[in-house]
């Protein structure tokens, strides 16, 4: 028994309730919509692999994966910079502390 075979017999009654209501706006048999589905799962996971297979060989993946590191990193320092000025000043009036010389 192969994997459509299977499936159908599962899903036989889903696929006799919903070819009445399809049947009427396709008019095509419930398998004949079920290996339609299957087809176009198919075809849009090719598609996907062959995608990322010429990215992966181009090393497009590479410099994608490097610049939203940049992006992330960039913005972790950004709040870094920004918690160590407001620790540099004054809670109650904003004016900037008196620190040490190594500041």
């Amino acid at each position: 028994m192969g994997v459509v075979d299977a499936t159908t017999t599962i899903f036989l009654p889903y696929l006799r309730a919903a070819s009445l209501l399809a049947g009427r706006i396709f008019a095509v048999a419930p398998v004949t919509l079920l290996r339609f589905g299957l087809t176009y799962a198919l075809d849009a996971a090719v598609v996907l692999t062959l995608t990322y297979a010429f990215l992966h060989r181009v090393g497009a993946i590479k410099r994608i994966i490097q610049w939203r590191t940049e992006v992330e990193i960039g913005a972790v320092r950004e709040i870094a910079i920004e918690r160590r000025t407001d620790r540099q000043r004054d809670g109650r009036t904003g004016a900037k502390r008196v620190g040490s010389l190594r500041e």
